[in-house]
């Protein structure tokens, strides 16, 4: 097949066209963290200026607490030495105790 300059000038239109076109159907989901009240996005992402975003925060209230999601392991493990916490170098890696 043989491409004319005016070809590919038509070739190169429709492609941008189905690009751009699906550009707008599809939703691409990054997650930033906010440093001093603006939102730093992964470093290497480069978005065009003026492209309307979309911020969904996540709602921190209805989170639940450490306790509450490990609610159902606190008292699980009631054959532990007393002294675990004081001495766990000793239980972990074999130290001596103090």
């Amino acid at each position: 097949m043989i491409f004319t300059r005016n070809s590919l000038a038509g070739f190169a239109r429709k492609l941008t066209a189905i690009a751009t076109n699906l550009s707008e159907r599809t939703a691409m989901s990054f997650t930033g963290k906010v440093k001093d009240g603006v939102v730093v996005l992964p470093p290497g992402l480069k978005l065009p200026d003026g492209l309307e975003v979309q911020l969904i925060v996540p709602d921190m209230a209805s989170s639940p607490s450490f306790a509450e999601r490990y609610a159902a392991y606190i008292g699980a493990a009631d054959d532990l030495p007393s002294d675990l916490a004081e001495n766990l170098d000793h239980y972990v890696h074999g130290h001596r105790k103090p």
